[in-house]
């Protein structure tokens, strides 16, 4: 139970960690191992790197009151008891909110860091090694109904070629694509990447 919400916290966790780093020059490392005791909720566990998890997530953190660090809530790999203590948390999330499209989406993680995107999961290629992965509607609907699949989007750039593109991490672990991260088409709307995005601002 909760294994496949697992895969993902780690994205979380690490979104705020860059977000942490560009407003104040330091990496913090935060606790994964709190998201995975403490943020539970029946209704969420089930959705792995789908829908609605992010967003449950951030909520949760805003409600108890933040996240701690990887120090004083270190990880343990499983599911245990909730162990958070109010006033020890390093981050504290402020408010979230969505947006969509290239330019609002650019603009926002030049200024506050990373975000979350869901895309249509056909944009993961299993093989995928290097190079800019383009638009194919027909291969990669970007329709909302499709997009199932939880990427955090870090950065943005432009290829030699004059590509623009989106610096994506998976969750699929450092043995996908350049060390589990790709990059990906920027201003297509490549595989629905610029429709559904979620921000979580940190105080």
């Amino acid at each position: 139970r909760g294994g496949a919400k697992n895969v993902c916290t780690p994205l979380h966790a690490a979104l705020l960690e860059a977000q942490f780093f560009i407003r104040h020059g330091e990496l913090p490392s935060l606790s994964v191992q709190q998201l995975i005791d403490c943020h539970n909720p029946e209704n969420a566990a089930n959705y792995g790197c789908q829908g609605g998890h992010a967003m449950s997530t951030f909520y949760y953190l805003q409600i108890a009151g933040g996240l701690q660090s990887e120090r004083d809530y270190p990880f343990e790999g499983k599911q245990g008891a909730c162990r958070y203590v109010l006033g020890q948390d390093v981050v504290q999330v402020n408010d979230i909110f969505g947006l969509s499209g290239e330019k609002a989406m650019r603009h926002f993680i030049h200024r506050k860091g990373p975000v979350v995107a869901y895309v249509n999961p056909a944009l993961m290629i299993n093989d995928y090694t290097g190079g800019v992965i383009s638009h194919d509607a027909r291969a990669c609907n970007p329709h909302p109904s499709r997009l199932t699949h939880m990427v955090v989007i870090v950065g943005y750039g432009q290829s030699r070629a004059g590509v623009p593109y989106w610096i994506v991490r998976n969750s699929w672990g450092p043995r996908w694509g350049y060390a589990g991260y790709a990059y990906v088409e920027r201003g297509t709307n490549a595989c629905g990447i610029e429709r559904v995005v979620i921000l979580a601002a940190i105080e």
